[in-house]
């Protein structure tokens, strides 16, 4: 390809030793690096590609894959001083999980970002990095720092947040308040009914939220009836998808779950989890007739598998939403 072509490329590299200075030209916009389990014991390399990757400041979309690698603090520090000088960042991914990471390597990196006035997309996996409740309001601030922030893709899961941790994460709302799109992975996070509520109250506030995104699995939610309602106020948001799977509802929760999707009008995509909870024959009756009576919704998916009902109730469900004529899309498991 001609070197001066305007055809954007993204240049994946696997290896440090694969990269090549002479071909930067190809790749200096984009960029893609794979180094999952291959800095083990060589920092020396990690600080060269630091080093290398400081020099090239017009990067403006940026992935960078380093899980696997037993990175402690002081390593992931460096490479937020390099990512803070890629001050034209628009997309950024980093996937930091299953390292040697704790809050501070991780918060003092976010706050690096806030040199990056353009970035709008960043994706952030920290699975596995011991964030704590303590901790989490640092984290929420230090993503509030990033202005022009329109799509959050955060993956916390099998941290140690609790409901304190998940009330706080967001107590940041007001200063990104452009965002549109979010996906929040919060599996095996010890969050409880009172914490999913503290982040409803948090999440009322992204007034211009259109895409939400939670993933709640394996926690310990009895009623999720609180989130729905505070989601009334983000009243652009149109596009919604809650795993709930592996939590604590019952029938009546349950109830109070369908009569407050009933009053999102804005909602047009539903795409609902609800495996392997307590949810019964009564709850799948009274979770039929408030669907049904959703008549804002266009597209919805519903899986409510391993919740004790029985098959006669399961074909009612499935029967009742099948007559809802006005949706595009049905896929009811």
């Amino acid at each position: 390809m001609d070197r001066n072509s305007s055809v954007k490329q993204m240049i994946s590299i696997y290896s440090i030793k694969h990269l090549d200075i002479s071909n930067i030209e190809y790749f200096n916009q984009y960029l893609e690096v794979k180094l999952s389990n291959q800095l083990v014991g060589k920092q020396n390399l990690f600080d060269d590609f630091c080093e290398y990757l400081s020099k090239y400041i017009s990067l403006s979309n940026l992935k960078i894959y380093l899980q696997w690698n037993q990175i402690n603090d002081q390593i992931i520090l460096s490479l937020g001083d390099t990512l803070a000088k890629l001050t034209s960042l628009s997309n950024l991914t980093l996937d930091i999980h299953w390292n040697k990471i704790n809050h501070q390597g991780v918060i003092a990196l976010v706050y690096g970002l806030s040199n990056c006035k353009n970035l709008s997309t960043f994706v952030y996996d920290i699975r596995k990095c011991q964030i704590g409740p303590d901790y989490a309001h640092c984290l929420g601030s230090a993503l509030g720092q990033i202005a022009c922030l329109t799509k959050l893709d955060l993956n916390i899961n099998e941290s140690q947040l609790g409901d304190k941790g998940i009330s706080e994460l967001f107590s940041f709302s007001e200063n990104i308040s452009n965002l549109t799109t979010l996906k929040l992975s919060l599996r095996r996070c010890q969050v409880g009914s009172q914490g999913l509520s503290g982040l409803g109250q948090c999440l009322a506030k992204f007034s211009n939220l259109l895409n939400l995104r939670l993933y709640l699995v394996e926690n310990k939610i009895d009623d999720p009836a609180d989130l729905i309602f505070y989601l009334q106020s983000c009243t652009k948001l149109q596009i919604l998808e809650i795993n709930l799977d592996i939590n604590m509802i019952g029938p009546h929760s349950v109830k109070n779950l369908g009569s407050k999707l009933v009053n999102c009008t804005n909602i047009r995509s539903l795409n609902l989890i609800l495996d392997r909870n307590m949810i019964g024959d009564i709850g799948a009756q009274s979770l039929s007739v408030a669907l049904k009576n959703c008549s804002h919704l266009f597209y919805l998916e519903l899986s409510i598998q391993q919740n004790r009902i029985f098959s006669d109730y399961n074909k009612n469900l499935r029967t009742q939403l099948n007559k809802a004529n006005r949706l595009v899309k049905k896929k009811i498991i």
